[in-house]
């Protein structure tokens, strides 16, 4: 049972074992096992079949089973690929696959929907896809093949349906249904940009440092979330200016704050998880007391704590598409959050 302001509510709870699918805890940076949410009733494993931790390896393709299972860890699919580099989320209903040349969309079944082919000299640069789904996981934005070019697609379509060129002074934050969020620093200001130019614009927080704040994406197509590095604020802002409050986090920070991470569900209104490393005495370098590994479950509507739970110290959590299932993996164990 767990407290949800003052009602108790049950939260459905299990672990499942995927050693027998290949994956480990690995003692180094750049292990290539994953696993994802496929949808909400399936995860896709991806583990190397042999890995080193030699650094010169990384980013390298690998010989990789993938293997499609449901919610209680029992094999649907599974396929053996000696080309990939990495795979991550994709559109619901997908897995994105990324090679040294090309990236794949794999459906039900571990079955290829679609394959986008890749510019360059055949590096692995083009498969970092953090932050470059969509916040309803309808589309997915690829580099190229010009440089400095985005282009959108949706689900498993054969062309964009939007594309932009990337000049100087501008960063791209991550995709939206209908097109791209980019930063501008010299005008200090986030748009909204489709093919025919900007749509909406929002003020920019001020980036990174101890005391900045880094942009989540859109939480609503008027609203940009945006969380502070230091832990006390988690916030939306609207193209007017206004700021709202998405969750009291505060309830769950520690006095010192050595991480922290936010990600969103794909169906609205969106659920907001939020993570949080720390330190309840000294600082993270020299604690004196307990390390604080915490994470929250908001409601971006009402701002409402749905549910909050420790976690497992290097585990990385993931929300399922519809916001109803926390997954904590920490190597071949996964522990499963099913909440109201």
């Amino acid at each position: 049972m767990i407290a949800l302001l003052g009602q108790a509510q049950t939260a459905q709870e299990w672990k499942l074992d995927l050693s027998q699918y290949g994956l480990v805890k690995a003692g180094c940076f750049g292990y290539p096992g994953h696993l994802e949410f496929l949808d909400d009733d399936h995860l896709v494993v991806s583990a190397p079949v042999a890995f080193t931790c030699d650094k010169s390896d990384r980013g390298k393709p690998t010989d990789t089973r993938i293997t499609e299972i449901d919610l209680q860890g029992h094999e649907l699919a599974a396929i053996r690929r000696p080309d990939l580099v990495e795979l991550v989320a994709g559109p619901i209903e997908y897995v994105t696959v990324c090679t040294a040349d090309r990236v794949e969309l794999l459906s039900r079944n571990l079955q290829v929907a679609r394959s986008i082919t890749l510019s360059g000299s055949g590096q692995s640069g083009g498969c970092d896809f953090g932050g470059e789904l969509s916040p309803s996981r309808t589309a997915m934005a690829i580099w190229g093949p010009a440089k400095s070019q985005l282009r959108l697609y949706q689900g498993s379509s054969s062309d964009p349906i939007a594309e932009i060129m990337m000049p100087k002074g501008e960063s791209f934050r991550g995709a939206t249904d209908d097109g791209f969020l980019v930063c501008v620093e010299e005008r200090k200001q986030c748009e909204v940009v489709g093919s025919h130019g900007p749509e909406r614009s929002f003020a920019m927080p001020q980036i990174g440092g101890a005391s900045g704040y880094y942009i989540v994406g859109l939480v609503a197509s008027d609203r940009l979330l945006v969380a502070s590095f230091d832990g006390k604020r988690l916030f939306a802002e609207t193209p007017t200016g206004e700021t709202v409050t998405m969750g009291d986090i505060a309830k769950i920070r520690p006095p010192f704050i050595d991480s922290s991470d936010t990600k969103m569900s794909a169906a609205e209104p969106r659920r907001i998880l939020y993570r949080v490393d720390g330190c309840l005495l000294g600082d993270f370098d020299d604690c004196y007391g307990v390390v604080f590994h915490r994470f929250a479950v908001f409601n971006s509507q009402t701002s409402r704590m749905l549910f909050r739970h420790s976690y497992a110290p290097g585990a990385n959590l993931k929300i399922s598409p519809n916001g109803h299932i926390v997954m904590e993996q920490d190597g071949a164990e996964v522990h499963l959050f099913r909440i109201p």
